[in-house]
């Protein structure tokens, strides 16, 4: 029974068919992400835009499907949306909910980003 539940796990079935990032990628990315939290929670967002960035360009090709770097795009999204550049943070959102689709704070960042962008009615519909 737990290998039936292993092989049709959700979050296994996603990963398994996805290359695992290295331990030294895994590692650069969360300092880099870390790095941007630092900025964002100083009131930087351009820093920490930048920071996210980076560790999103650091995945490399693999980063459209690398289901790790969800909450980086969430809070670069976050950091647009501060920023008030609302196309890239919608992009971004977007990004987000395309990576983990039943996380809750990838739909409100993509809720976020349309209602500042005045689409509200679509706003309704993320955040529901």
């Amino acid at each position: 029974a737990a290998d039936h539940q292993h092989a049709t796990g959700e979050t296994m079935a996603s990963t398994d068919a996805l290359p695992a990032l290295s331990p030294d990628l895994a590692t650069a990315l969360a300092a880099l992400k870390d790095q941007g939290n630092v900025f964002f929670k100083a009131g930087d967002y351009l820093k920490a835009a930048g920071a996210y960035t980076k560790a999103i360009k650091a995945v490399g090709e693999v980063a459209a499907n690398c289901v790790e770097l969800a909450p980086v795009f969430s809070n670069r999204s976050a950091s647009f949306l501060k920023l008030n550049k609302v196309k890239q943070s919608l992009s971004d959102a977007d990004a987000c909910v395309r990576l983990r689709p039943d996380w809750e704070k990838a739909h409100f960042r993509r809720g976020m980003a349309l209602e500042a962008g005045n689409e509200d009615n679509d706003a309704v519909a993320a955040y529901q």
